[in-house]
């Protein structure tokens, strides 16, 4: 870190004899550099301001599109006396950036000092004449140089660029089940992109596909303080429209000790996304679950990716899966499940809510709303409870909601509301007992995939011989 106030001696003679419109009165010119006792460190500002150049130590690198600055890399000491050489190597002079064509100049190299203030060399797009611009909140001063800062900029560029790729995973992503992905999803640009990427985790409806040695090497990676990359791609069926295919990215970067966020979305399958949303990360954690657990400054409560697929986790995944959807999955947001114990349909706190919710796994997510509007018909409903639970008749729902019936019309006038956030449940175990199925499950943190303390419970079916089930009853373990 000594060689990073090197070499910027006599940078912008010119320039501090400028009087800028962006200086208060009281501003006065850079003293001349100051050497330390061992005589080789030099400090010195760009602007009297007090700008340092050795502030800017982090080089922000394109990744999806021309300098969104989703991959920031931090300078090595020889990078950074490139950066001092090709800013004193110049003499810079101040102008008018509202003088300037629309859309210059163009910038070779954006840095960035930790306070958030950057500093840009490039050039204007028709001149090979090199730009200085130097913004913060509040000021954006620009200059103008020789071609030969542009050059130099060019090169350092491709330096840091060339730096970045040695360390990060070549190849293509790491597609350990195929089977989990429809031909619906794998057509799509944004499914192509994901699978050329090497530090891709791909999601499809909540499965993972990918391995886990992209997001192994990441997580060495900010061990160590080195240079990594993670990408989470999240694509998401559209159930009211099947053909269409949503997709999100999470990409997680880290280099020298620091790590980023970036996040941003497509409505469809095209990949067609906009400059993603970046945000500095305070800790990065894989958990025993397969979750990247993150904390930032950005949200109040830490977050979490699940990253691990469960096939890596538990051997009998597949069966966990294939249970929680038949059995869990038609009553998760009903009050039907977690601590509330009952043996019967009406000891349910919320009997409605099952109605709905069970008659949206029925109906290919068509909700009782779009068919009945807000008066539903007491028979109907009766006769789809009684799919699922032993007993119910019209008279327990009459007598259960006597404030919302109507005689004249035998409908409850319901207009829904429910509130509350997801509900997270995993099959843990199962054991069958003639035609009693007994399951075994948990309820879990979103941001790190753990169990919540005392949250184990068994939900208990009884399976008929044409293949349908009825709830028995939910009780904590």
């Amino acid at each position: 870190m000594q060689l990073r106030r090197m070499l910027l001696t006599l940078f912008l003679a010119g320039l501090c004899c400028v009087s800028l419109a962006a200086c208060t009165p009281e501003t006065s010119p850079s003293e001349e550099p100051e050497s330390s006792s061992s005589g080789d460190t030099l400090t010195t500002t760009l602007l009297p301001g007090g700008w340092d150049a050795a502030d800017f130590t982090v080089l922000l690198l394109d990744k999806y599109g021309p300098m969104d600055g989703a991959s920031p890399v931090t300078l090595t000491d020889e990078e950074q006396k490139e950066l001092f050489s090709l800013l004193s190597g110049s003499e810079w002079e101040a102008i008018d950036p509202y003088t300037l064509p629309p859309h210059d100049p163009s910038f070779f190299v954006t840095l960035q000092a930790p306070d958030g203030r950057t500093l840009g060399v490039g050039s204007l797009i028709n001149s090979d004449q090199s730009m200085l611009a130097l913004e913060d909140e509040e000021t954006y001063l620009l200059y103008a140089g020789s071609p030969e800062a542009v050059e130099q900029a060019q090169a350092l560029r491709e330096t840091v660029t060339a730096r970045r790729d040695s360390l990060l995973p070549s190849g293509e992503a790491e597609i350990l089940y195929p089977d989990l992905l429809p031909e619906a999803l794998t057509s799509t640009g944004a499914y192509r992109t994901a699978a050329a990427d090497p530090t891709a985790v791909i999601n499809y409806a909540g499965r993972i596909a990918t391995g886990r040695t992209a997001v192994d090497t990441f997580c060495k990676a900010v061990e160590s303080g080195g240079t990594g990359e993670l990408t989470l791609y999240t694509f998401t069926p559209d159930y009211a429209d099947p053909e269409t295919i949503r997709c999100s990215y999470t990409r997680f970067w880290t280099d020298g000790g620091s790590s980023w966020c970036f996040s941003d979305y497509s409505e469809d399958s095209s990949f067609a996304f906009m400059e993603p949303s970046r945000y500095e990360v305070q800790t990065l954690e894989l958990s025993d679950y397969g979750y990247l657990a993150i904390t930032d400054e950005v949200n109040s409560e830490p977050g979490g990716y699940p990253v691990i697929p469960d096939r890596l986790l538990w051997e009998d995944a597949d069966q966990r899966i294939q249970l929680y959807e038949r059995y869990l999955e038609p009553v998760l947001s009903s009050t039907a499940l977690g601590s509330i114990e009952w043996d019967s349909l009406m000891e349910i706190p919320r009997p409605l809510w099952v109605f709905e919710d069970l008659y949206r796994y029925d109906h290919q997510n068509t909700s009782p709303f779009d068919v009945y509007g807000t008066d539903w018909p007491v028979d109907e409903m009766a006769v789809q409870l009684s799919r699922y639970f032993d007993g119910v008749t019209e008279e327990q729902l009459i007598n259960k909601y006597q404030d919302i019936y109507d005689p004249a019309s035998g409908t409850l006038h319901y207009e829904g509301g429910r509130g509350g956030g997801p509900y997270y449940l995993r099959v843990t175990g199962w054991e069958e007992d003639g035609d009693r199925l007994t399951l075994h499950y948990e309820e879990y943190s979103p941001a790190t995939g753990e169990p919540y303390e005392d949250s184990a419970c068994l939900l208990t079916v009884r399976l008929l011989e044409d293949g349908t089930f009825r709830y028995l009853g939910n009780h904590k373990a």
